[in-house]
């Protein structure tokens, strides 16, 4: 299977290596080209030039060699390592670890490069060295899983309502103000039995996560000791485009950031879930052109992701996620605070009032006014309900 791979993916020569280095490695979007785009952004004060990417095509993924990965959730695109002529550098970003985001450690390009061809002195690949791949295929409508079943509606014992209300959740609430839904069949077989959380942007569905029903299996095995993802994620969606609650969070004046749809949910209607610790820039452009577009200069973003930050990032000293988010975001807009909860708590976990206390202090402190608006879900239309 693997020989088969190598006469047909773009970029054999890096593939080979990671094949030797690391052993099983998954292709995704065989034989797709990257679609990306040369744009000019502000950066510390100074016009450049960088690359936008719209599709990443062909990506391999892998187990982080930086953090206890065991799902194969470091992915490396295939224009790695490839100088790119029209730029003029050499591409050694496009990685990322979705487990720690690993690709952001002091000298991680490197230290990949040493671990697969041995040398400190990285040296680019010619662009000769990627094969010619097909155009991204126009990607169809984003669909749900299959049928969604109303939480609300389901008997006291199901499964589902067990587990949400364990949680401390509303099954209710749930559904009407968050639209979540029961999924018991459906055409991924890892979205079966599950919850499904819709992503709606700009009143369209672009995306969902499928939740599995608690953290262990009936054998009392753990989700990771067998293999099992806890989220499963829609096929085709472009993470970093997308937030869960995102039109909802635009109809406050205060927008809270968290990081998984149940955080979302515990906080409140005025809080969006990134699915994960950062913010690409794409993200971050649209939410602020959104922000402006509603509210001018007169909202308010808090930052309220997880407080825990990883082992790794602390032994380096590198910055908390929560600083780093908020460092970006303040590029683009003013009214921007960090939100620490006490470390052992999540947003999933804590409180919504002393949550919503938190942050009321943590922007007295930053001098940044709020203005608390009700949240009416009235105007948000739901396609693909």
């Amino acid at each position: 299977m693997g020989e088969n791979l190598e006469d047909r993916v773009l970029n054999p020569v890096l593939y080979r290596r990671l094949r030797r280095v690391f052993g099983d490695v998954k292709v995704v979007a065989l034989g797709e080209k990257i679609s990306w785009r040369i744009a000019a952004k502000y950066r510390d004060g100074r016009l450049i030039r960088t690359r936008e990417v719209l599709r990443p095509g062909e990506e391999y993924m892998i187990r982080c060699p930086f953090c206890r990965d065991r799902l194969k959730r470091m992915s490396i695109n295939h224009r790695w390592g490839v100088f790119d002529p029209e730029m003029g550098v050499t591409h050694w970003w496009n990685f990322n670890c979705f487990r720690r985001q690993c690709n952001l450690l002091p000298n991680a390009a490197e230290r990949l490069y040493v671990m697969l061809f041995g040398s400190r002195r990285m040296q680019s690949l010619t662009a000769e060295c990627v094969r010619e791949g097909r155009e991204s295929e126009k990607a169809g409508p984003i669909l749900l899983p299959g049928s969604l079943l109303r939480l609300d509606r389901l008997p006291d014992d199901h499964p589902a309502v067990c587990y949400v209300r364990k949680r401390g959740f509303d099954p209710g609430v749930l559904t009407r103000e968050f639209k979540v839904g029961y999924c018991e069949e459906s055409r991924f077989a890892l979205a079966r039995r599950r919850l499904v959380f819709p992503i709606i942007v700009r009143r369209k569905l672009v995306g969902w996560q499928a939740r599995y029903l608690g953290d262990r299996l009936p054998d009392g095995r753990t989700l990771k000791e067998a293999g099992i993802p806890k989220y499963f994620s829609c096929p085709g969606q472009i993470r970093r485009q997308i937030a869960f609650n995102y039109d909802r969070a635009l109809c406050s004046r205060v927008i809270a950031i968290v990081e998984g749809p149940l955080d979302a949910c515990r906080v409140g209607p005025y809080a969006m879930a990134v699915l994960g610790k950062t913010l690409s820039s794409v993200l971050q452009e649209q939410l602020v052109a959104d922000i402006r577009r509603r509210w001018g200069d007169d909202a308010a973003i808090a930052v309220v992701l997880d407080p825990e930050q990883d082992e790794v990032s602390k032994r380096r000293g590198r910055p908390h996620h929560i600083h780093l988010a908020v460092q970006d975001l303040r590029k683009r807009y003013s009214n921007v605070f960090p939100v620490f909860l006490p470390l052992g708590t999540d947003p999933g976990s804590y409180p919504a009032e002393r949550t919503r206390d938190l942050i009321e202090a943590a922007a007295a402190r930053a001098r940044v006014p709020l203005h608390w608006e009700e949240v009416s879900s009235g105007s948000i239309q739901v396609v693909g309900e």
